[in-house]
């Protein structure tokens, strides 16, 4: 099983941050096929008892770049491997364009007053959330970032052994928080989830569009679930 060497791997990371996936030690790659590739990353600390999870589909090249020059320079000031993979990571999940389209819809449908915040754009970096990927460590097709679409998370042995043995794994860390799944990817992750564990349907926000500038149809989608998305945030005791 490619997943249960992750803790052997800290001792790869570089010392200096990344430029590309080509800069990494080979050791680094869990899995290649010629087209799907997926690498380790030094994720962190995630959040413990969150009332919130934000859920991707899998983390970005810019994401994962973070991730190294950060444990890049732990590794420079003296820290041990296994310290610079464990420490908490700059907030860069859901950056940029995406990350105010995001709190944008937030803020529409109720996340400040379930959560007691001014704006949705409060909850990012506080105790409150998680963010995360139901496929955890970061995957690319034809050396792009991996969108969820080809292939299928579900039908791509690798993958579904990620989302068996380490996202499971996490979704026993979070038991009780709400749900936000990032487009219908990772809700059909979510659902084949909840075929094999006890997830309620109650936890997920489904509907929700993903925030992607590049997701045309984003609006209109978000326009048609806003008051079933609404009710149900507002509904959610925290």
């Amino acid at each position: 099983m490619m997943f249960s060497r992750l803790s052997e791997l800290p001792k790869f990371l570089p010392v200096q941050a990344p430029e590309s996936v080509d800069e990494l030690d080979p050791r680094l790659r869990l899995y290649s096929d010629g087209r799907l590739d997926i690498w380790y990353s030094p994720m962190g600390e995630v959040t413990q008892n969150p009332k919130l999870w934000i859920l991707g589909i899998t983390p970005g090249w810019n994401q994962m770049k973070i991730a190294y020059s950060s444990a890049a320079d732990m590794l420079n000031s003296g820290f041990s491997p296994d310290e610079a993979n464990a420490a908490k990571k700059p907030q860069v999940a859901f950056a940029g364009s995406m990350r105010s389209n995001l709190v944008s819809m937030m803020d529409q449908i109720g996340f400040p007053e379930t959560f007691g915040v001014d704006s949705s754009a409060d909850l990012f970096g506080s105790s409150q959330l998680r963010t995360g990927s139901v496929l955890k460590y970061p995957v690319f097709r034809d050396r792009r970032n991996y969108t969820g679409s080809t292939p299928k998370p579900l039908s791509h042995p690798a993958l579904l052994e990620m989302i068996d043995s380490v996202f499971m794994h996490e979704l026993a860390s979070a038991p009780d928080c709400l749900i936000l799944p990032l487009g219908r990817s990772v809700e059909r992750v979510l659902d084949y989830v909840a075929s094999k564990t006890n997830l309620p349907a109650s936890r997920v926000l489904t509907g929700f569009p993903h925030p992607s500038g590049a997701n045309g149809h984003r609006q209109k989608h978000f326009e048609r679930a806003r008051k079933d998305l609404r009710r149900m945030v507002l509904g959610w005791s925290c």
